[in-house]
């Protein structure tokens, strides 16, 4: 009896769905670029290169199913597996790659805008007096601030209980500060000054040195450089120790350098 050798199908996938996948491989590419530091707020806000990025990311993953099918139907298990396997491992090296080649290229300077550390011009927490802090803004980036804006003040509130607590104290403060002073274009290492006060009566003092209220000290500002437009708070409250003033960060999180 002659024996047939059983016909093996050809391992072969249409164009059209090579050509879908190659597609959707671009799609993830553009959006992993789209995640890059350097692409964020391209569209104007950080969230919208988010938003598209994934939405690109899952389009571009739908389009490989055509071809994803079609191995499916024509190679056996283990090599189907394998290619798969492969089709990741390639799409990861890729992926590496181009995040490497836009990391390594050259990039645009940009500014660094900080507050100053306030600078005490009175007596502190003299009961009925005046009393006068410095505080202000500098830019430490290596770029020109443009559009800069920014604004402080002091306020006495009651000692919050809890962080959250303080952040309702401080976002209300925050919506009470005028961010008017601006300057159009602000040099590296150059900055500018302006000068709070606030006069406190003899409950107010008490308080405060007994702990039962606290004084904030809240700068904003905001500016723009080449990756786009930057809004920043700072939250600081003084505390007196015996021979000078001790500035510490609020407790709330949410007002120290929002980017």
């Amino acid at each position: 009896m002659a024996r047939t050798d059983k016909k093996v199908p050809p391992y072969e996938v249409s164009s059209v769905a090579v050509g879908w996948a190659t597609v959707g491989g671009l799609l993830v590419g553009m959006a992993a670029l789209l995640l890059t530091p350097e692409a964020k707020g391209m569209l104007g806000h950080p969230v919208l290169n988010d938003i598209l990025a994934g939405i690109m990311a899952v389009v571009g993953i739908a389009l490989f199913s055509p071809l994803v099918g079609e191995l499916r139907k024509t190679l056996p298990n283990l090599k189907y597996a394998a290619v798969i396997l492969a089709m990741l491992l390639v799409g990861g090296a890729i992926g590496f790659t181009l995040r490497d080649l836009v990391n390594s290229g050259p990039r645009d300077p940009t500014a660094l805008v900080r507050p100053y550390k306030p600078q005490l011009a009175s007596a502190f927490m003299q009961a009925n007096q005046p009393m006068l802090i410095n505080i202000g803004v500098i830019n430490k980036g290596p770029a020109v601030a443009r559009n800069l804006r920014y604004g402080a003040g002091l306020k006495v509130f009651t000692a919050p209980t809890s962080s959250t607590e303080e952040t309702a104290f401080l976002d209300e403060f925050a919506t009470q500060i005028d961010a008017s002073l601006r300057h159009s274009a602000v040099a590296p290492g150059e900055g500018d000054w302006t000068t709070l006060s606030l006069t406190l009566n003899d409950e107010d003092a008490t308080a405060i040195r007994a702990g039962a209220k606290r004084m904030y000290l809240l700068i904003k500002f905001m500016w723009e450089d080449t990756s786009g437009a930057h809004v920043s708070e700072e939250c600081l409250s003084p505390h007196e120790s015996a021979k000078h003033v001790v500035w510490h960060y609020c407790d709330s999180t949410s007002h120290i350098y929002l980017r």
